[in-house]
This record gives C-alpha cells, sequence and structure tokens, in this order.
C-alpha cells in the first residue's frame, strides 16, 4: 500500500484532521522518502488543508531537524502560494511521530540522524508471527521422513509407545500412548525437526517442554529421555520453556552445553558462536572447563576473532530480552549488531542465497525490521545502508562492482 500515490493522500488528509494512527503516520513518514519532491507535491494539491495554521502550530510545533527545516524552506522558495500548507502537513506529521516515539515501528540506523525508516507494518510491536501457515519436516526414529504442511490435523504419526499430533495448524505435540515397549527400545528412538528458510514452527516434546524453532533450524532429540538428563542437540536458534523436572535440561550445541530446569531462554546458534539468552530461571552455560552461571535478564556469548571464528573465553553480559526473543515477532530488533548478521537474518526469512556475505561491510548498525515487508523494502533498506547488490530471483551478492542498468542494483545513492 506503501507504493499507492491514492491511499497515501488519504493518510495526508488523515493527518490534517486528527484522525491517523501511529502506524499511519509511520508510513506517511516513509513515503517523504520513497516519493519524489514533484509527486509529494502534487499529493499536497489533492487534499483539503482548511484549518487555521495558528491554531495547528499550537499543537504541532515544527520538528527541530535541520534537514526538515530545510526542506520545508526550499519548499516556501520553490512555490510561495503553497508554502503554508506544506508547513503545516510536515509539522503535522513529524510532531505525531514524536508524540508516539514509543509505539512506530521502523528501522533506525545509528549512522545519521536523519536516517530514520518505517516497515510500512500497521499493529503492535508486539504481535507474534503465527507459526501456522508454515510446515515442518520429521524424521522418525526408522528414518523415515514426514512433512506436516499447515493442512495437518490429528495425529500424524506414532513411533513406538509415542503419539505426534497436531491439533492446531503450526503446533505438533509429543505425548506417550502407553504400551509394553521397554526403555532401552525408547531410549534408542531419536527425532529430528526442522524448519526450512520463511518458517517457524512450535513444538511440545515428550517431557511438556516447549520450543518454538526459527527459520533454518533443526532439533534432534530422544523420544525417551534418560533418567539423569533430558538432552537435545540444536543448530539455528529456538526459544525453550522448560518443563520443570528432578533432570536437568541440556541443550547440546557446537561448541557449548547449556542446562537448566524450569528455565526459559532463548539460543542463537546459526553459527559456532551462539548466544544464549535467559529470560527466567537459572542456567548454566559450559565450554570445556569453562562454567558460567547465567541469571534471568544475562546473556553467554562467546569471545570472537575477526570474521566470527570462535575465541576460548565465554562471556557474560546483561541482555536486551525482548531483543533477543524479537524474532518471533512481526518486527525484529538490533541493537549494535553487526551488518552481517542482518543480513544473514533476512536472508533466512526471505529464502535468499547469498553469493558472499563475506564482502558485507564490517558495520555496525541498530534497527527495527519488520518480517512481513515485500522484499522491495528489504532492497531499500540494504540501499539505505550503503551496500551494493546484485538480485536476481532469490539469489544475490554483494561483491560486484557498482552496477549499471538492469538487475544490478546500487544501494546507497
Amino acid at each position: 500500500m506503501i507504493h499507492d500515490p491514492a491511499y497515501i493522500k488519504e493518510l495526508l488528509q488523515k493527518q490534517v484532521k486528527g484522525t491517523a494512527t501511529p502506524g499511519e503516520t509511520a508510513l506517511v513518514l516513509l513515503a517523504f522518502d520513497l516519493y519524489s519532491e514533484e509527486e509529494i507535491t502534487e499529493m499536497f494539491t489533492r487534499i483539503d488543508l482548511s484549518g487555521n495554521d495558528e491554531d495547528l502550530r499550537q499543537y504541532w510545533p515544527p520538528p527541530p531537524e535541520e534537514e526538515v527545516k530545510q526542506w520545508i524552506q526550499q519548499k516556501k522558495e520553490a512555490a510561495a502560494k503553497d508554502r503554508r500548507r506544506r508547513y503545516r502537513i510536515v509539522a503535522l506529521v513529524y510532531g505525531g511521530f514524536f508524540v508516539w516515539a514509543g509505539l512506530l515501528v521502523g528501522l533506525v540506523l545509528s549512522q545519521k540522524e536523519n536516517d530514520v525508516f518505517h516497515c510500512g507494518y500497521i499493529g503492535s510491536r508486539n504481535t507474534e508471527i503465527s507459526t501456522a501457515p508454515y510446515s515442518v519436516r520429521i524424521r522418525l526414529g526408522n528414518h523415515a521422513v514426514l512433512t506436516i504442511d499447515s493442512t495437518g490435523r490429528g495425529e500424524v504419526a506414532k513411533d513406538g509407545p509415542f503419539r505426534i499430533t497436531t491439533p492446531q495448524p503450526g503446533l505438533l505435540v509429543y505425548s506417550r500412548a502407553g504400551g509394553a515397549e521397554k526403555k532401552g527400545r525408547e531410549l534408542s528412538l531419536y527425532h529430528t525437526i526442522a524448519t526450512t528458510n520463511s518458517s517457524q514452527y512450535r513444538v511440545v516434546l515428550p517431557d511438556g517442554t516447549t520450543v518454538r524453532l526459527n527459520a533454518a533450524s533443526v532439533l534432534h532429540f530422544p523420544l525417551s529421555f534418560s533418567d539423569t538428563s533430558r538432552r537435545v542437540e540444536l543448530q539455528g536458534e529456538a526459544l525453550f520453556n522448560v518443563a520443570p523436572h528432578r533432570q536437568p535440561f541440556v541443550v547440546q550445541l557446537a561448541e557449548a552445553e547449556i542446562s537448566g530446569s524450569g528455565s526459559r531462554f532463548n539460543v542463537k546458534a546459526y553459527t559456532p558462536a551462539a548466544v544464549t539468552t535467559l529470560l527466567e530461571g537459572n542456567l548454566q552455560v559450559k565450554r570445556g572447563r569453562t562454567h558460567l552461571q547465567l541469571d534471568a535478564g544475562e546473556e553467554a556469548l562467546f569471545e570472537t576473532a575477526p570474521g566470527g571464528k570462535v575465541l576460548g573465553r565465554l562471556l557474560r553480559r546483561t541482555a536486551d530480552t525482548a531483543q533477543a526473543v524479537s524474532w518471533k515477532g512481526v518486527q525484529r530488533f538490533y541493537t549494535n549488531a553487526p551488518l552481517r548478521e542482518i543480513v544473514a537474518d533476512m536472508a533466512r526469512w526471505y529464502n535468499l542465497r547469498i553469493g558472499s556475505i563475506a564482502c558485507v561491510p564490517d558495520r555496525r548498525f541498530t534497527a527495527g525490521i519488520c518480517y512481513n515487508a515485500p522484499l522491495e523494502e528489504v532492497w531499500s533498506m540494504f540501499r539505505k545502508m550503503g551496500l551494493y547488490f546484485v538480485a536476481q530471483g532469490n539469489s544475490i551478492t554483494f561483491c560486484h562492482p557498482p552496477p549499471g542498468p538492469g538487475l544490478a542494483m546500487r544501494i546507497g545513492e
């Protein structure tokens, strides 16, 4: 809708009447970046700007940004007849933006004060992505592979004394059905659950622990846990809500081991340089002889060399827990995050094949990115980040020189 001029005119009219929502204000701000000066001028001339300027200025003071002031001044010089109405619209929009600053969705790049963008989603920042439309692959104990899509409902498989059901789309539940299966046989039954790019899924394990898997993630676990621990293996990212039990719940990663009971924590382990964030309870993270005890609101991460290679030490720091689990919502937040991490996350969600991520600059950004935005808005975001890329279909490479016409795109101008 952001690319429909008629829709933007409607939003501008709402700004004048004072009926625009915070999300609609965000869209108008985005329109000032997306449309040319001539197009914005044309929109101004086709809306009703009746009203008292002084009354409007009393409630909507002009924005302090120097760039906005210069933009208004250019409008005054270009068309004296329209200068008051343009001033009023910009003041309304930016005034509304500051009033609702805590509620607006968007992308804030830390490089420049005026680098403010919005993803175009109207809704709560806490709205979760529904897992119902997505599918998941399961490898059973006999190595048979099942794909459960959004139409799956009821019992989908049975392995030994365990039933696998989908009470609702996007949710997989393991439960014990009873029977005379021997414990030794049960311990040898392992299942693997895998999500694809552009998908998420929820799983309830046999012990009652709930797991939400992010895109391109793999969870490997026994149907019956041992008498000493409940051990699973993870590649990718998952949010665990561990059911209380006398046996510790253990997540095995490539370079570390996480253990706790009755805890809620997020693990991001797409690479060996995993990050574990504890939301509730207590947790222990181990690597070799190094042990870290985490309290709620803390996270463990690896000391890494340039390029992401894991060094010896585990580090502990205060965590932004809302940011750590924002991947399950419509908008993901990053604070001073490596640009390569942002690009890799977006590639997984949009199912993009990256030619070489090594060509992405070693820079950091603070950002909020809407995951249901059209792919064209992702390209626009990359443009604002100053990247070069060439895209064709779902393939993208950042290693080309400044491109010419056609599919090649230069980002950042």
